[in-house]
């Protein structure tokens, strides 16, 4: 992503999984079925993972979960640089989200501005015996910035939670090493801190607040299968200070996933 071009290639390798626009708009240009091909991603993830946890706390008591994504990309030409995707996550009915933005190239960096709306059908509110918060809807906005890559290739994201009128903040650590080891797979080691604060936890206007920071780490191992396809497992711990029993202790969780891009 950090490019001072912005390329198909180097966004979808550096998109972190998944979060301004255009101030003017040119006129409507035609472009052909080959055109559009080239600047349009399609990319598919399918996992499981062991454990549902989410900025540092396991917030559902459902092990075990199947979880789908898929995100398009565009690239379109005369856009000065900039991408806009739309992408869909479904983990077991769960939770279900929704993300729309645009990327754009500042220098050697990246700009990453959109909306998110996160569901669960299955919601459970706050309360002090499970320690979480899950909202049948809830809106984010978010900015972030990926800086170039260098030995660390590091992040910085910003999320307003407009339900429980939180502020996440969130910074994060990859590095990649490329045909690694005697299997010559790829290593991907990532590590990252961020803190939530809530001024109103209950989503009920009495403005009981809840705040906590959480710091994680995790190591990924995957193989490219054909054209752009990986397939991979993923070992992952986090800890939280957060004042609820149930959500306070540490959570180490595994993952196996497949990913596809187009």
């Amino acid at each position: 992503m950090a490019v001072l071009i912005m390329k198909k290639s180097a966004i979808t390798a550096l998109a972190l999984a998944v979060c301004g626009g255009a101030s003017g708009q040119e006129a409507v240009k035609q472009i052909d079925s080959a055109q559009l091909a080239k600047d349009l991603s399609v990319r598919a993830d399918i996992s499981w993972q062991s454990k549902n946890v989410f900025r540092g706390k396991e917030r559902s008591d459902v092990d075990g979960l199947f979880q789908t994504k898929v995100g398009l990309e565009y690239f379109g030409p005369g856009l000065n640089g900039i991408s806009a995707y739309a992408s869909f996550f479904n983990a077991d009915g769960v939770e279900r989200s929704y993300a729309y933005g645009f990327r754009k190239s500042v220098g050697d960096a990246v700009v990453d501005a959109g909306y998110a709306r996160m569901t669960s059908p299955s919601a459970k509110f706050f309360n002090a015996a499970e320690g979480f918060t899950q909202l049948r809807v809830e809106d984010e906005a978010y900015l972030g910035v990926i800086l170039p890559k260098g030995f660390l290739q590091p992040a910085l994201y910003v999320n307003y939670g407009f339900a429980l009128n939180q502020v996440i903040v969130e910074g994060s650590l990859l590095r990649v090493f490329p045909e690694a080891g005697p299997f010559k797979l790829d290593l991907a080691v990532r590590g990252y801190a961020g803190n939530v604060s809530a001024k109103d936890a209950l989503n009920d206007a009495t403005g009981v607040r809840n705040a906590y920071a959480y710091a994680g780490a995790g190591i990924d191992l995957s193989k490219s299968v054909g054209q752009g396809s990986v397939v991979g497992v993923g070992f992952n711990y986090v800890v939280n200070n957060d004042e609820q029993p149930a959500t306070r202790d540490s959570q180490v969780w595994t993952n196996v996933y497949a990913k596809f891009r187009f």
